[in-house]
């Protein structure tokens, strides 16, 4: 009979221990739960915060290509206009020289005619 109340004491020791053991890993169990809730909502926060990110850059890259593309537009215009000034420039120039040949000429022309007029004039005077 002792013998017996021995052993039944001894198995509700288990049994309670067993209960114990049960109720912790329920404990640990919710715990685990709770903190994977958690960690699945600031997932959710940071995957929402990458997509506002990307977007944001995304802006940004297109405002910048559009503020490159400009430039590039402006400098177009600009190497077009300067272009053009040169070729201004060239065509100027190459009237001033033909004007400034021009003139060399009728210079020159003119000095030929002072000089056979003063050679006819000395041949006039000598052969008088």
């Amino acid at each position: 009979n002792e013998l017996l109340k021995k052993e039944l004491e001894r198995i509700n020791a288990e049994k309670e221990d067993f209960f114990k053991k049960i109720i912790d890993l329920n404990r640990e169990k919710r715990e685990l739960k709770e903190e994977v809730e958690e960690l699945n909502i600031e997932n959710k926060e940071l995957k929402e915060e990458i997509k506002l990110m990307k977007e944001e850059h995304s802006k940004e890259i297109e405002e910048i290509n559009q503020t490159n593309l400009q430039e590039i537009n402006n400098l177009q215009k600009q190497i077009e206009d300067l272009l053009q000034k040169i070729e201004k420039l060239q065509s100027e120039s190459k009237e001033e020289i033909v004007k400034e040949e021009i003139f060399d000429l009728n210079t020159e022309d003119k000095q030929e005619i002072i000089e056979l007029n003063e050679d006819s004039n000395n041949f006039i005077g000598d052969s008088n």
